[in-house]
């Protein structure tokens, strides 16, 4: 058990640092797309959440992302 912590500890430090070291190393694009990514991902994640375990199709979370993406345009 104290082996598989141990592992999975690193592999999220090894993934964090390699999430916040992107900038530093990569031209803009890239990190737009890595930006994107995230986002997206995020945005699956919490419907996942909500619809999976509740059974509801809440569409609060598409509200509030389209209109962070209506400010930002």
């Amino acid at each position: 058990m104290a082996s598989k912590l141990n592992l999975r500890t690193a592999l999220v430090i090894v993934i964090a640092a390699a999430v916040l070291s992107a900038p530093l190393l990569n031209d803009q694009f890239v990190v737009y797309l890595l930006t994107q990514a995230f986002l997206y991902a995020v945005l699956a994640i919490s419907l996942d959440l909500i619809w999976g375990y509740t059974g509801i199709l809440n569409l609060g979370h598409s509200l509030w992302f389209g209109t962070g993406a209506l400010a930002v345009g």
